[in-house]
């Protein structure tokens, strides 16, 4: 079932409901209640809630996590009335952070699918350099991109793509670039980019 059927039946089956069901690292049932008018969001974008209060997820100092629905799960709970019914789906769970660059990185490689790149990650096997997202093309040119949720991780970020820029690569960057949340752009004095996640939508 895709997200588009889901919300189809929905409709169809007058849900009022959506239960999101995941399990602790023990293995347990856990659940909590999503109103049918946010649902189409959370298939997007997932379910923020406070993974500091489910037993072996994370400290409260990095508490926020986001439970992702998982559209082939979607199920009408039997057991429950049929007029403004009830349904279920498992969900994947992820950190914030990991659910930022996933976003971003769907989100470069669409524009780049469109123009016939193509989008690695670079990981050194000595665990030094890293860069999350380069996009290359097929003349060799290329651009690099380190997503960060938090803005004190920038200047970390651009070092990296500096020094990628500067000793590993043999054709000169078209566009170095750190995509975060904040709200503005703007261009660093070492010349890297700093890119709010919102500027790549459509």
């Amino acid at each position: 079932m895709t997200r588009e059927d889901v919300l189809r039946a929905v409709e169809e089956r007058d849900v009022k409901f959506i239960r999101l069901w995941f399990t602790d690292i023990q293995g347990r049932l856990k659940s909590f209640a999503l109103p049918v008018e946010e649902l189409e969001t959370a298939l997007e974008r997932g379910v923020r809630f406070d993974g500091s209060s489910i037993t072996g997820f994370n400290p409260v100092e990095e508490s926020d996590m986001v439970a992702v629905p998982d559209p082939a799960t979607f199920a009408i709970l039997p057991y429950r009335p049929q007029e403004q019914a009830v349904a279920r789906m498992l969900c994947d769970i992820r950190t914030l952070e990991g659910l930022f660059e996933s976003l971003a990185t769907r989100d470069l490689r669409i524009y780049a699918e469109a123009q016939d790149d193509h989008v690695y990650h670079y990981q050194e096997h000595s665990g030094g350099l890293g860069v999350d997202l380069v996009v290359v093309q097929a003349n060799g040119g290329w651009a690099g991109f380190q997503v960060r949720l938090g803005g004190a991780l920038i200047d970390e970020a651009a070092a990296a793509l500096t020094r990628m820029a500067t000793t590993r690569a043999v054709h000169p960057s078209m566009a170095l670039a750190v995509i975060t949340a904040s709200e503005y752009g703007y261009r660093r004095l070492d010349d890297v980019w700093v890119v709010p996640l919102g500027c790549l939508g459509p």
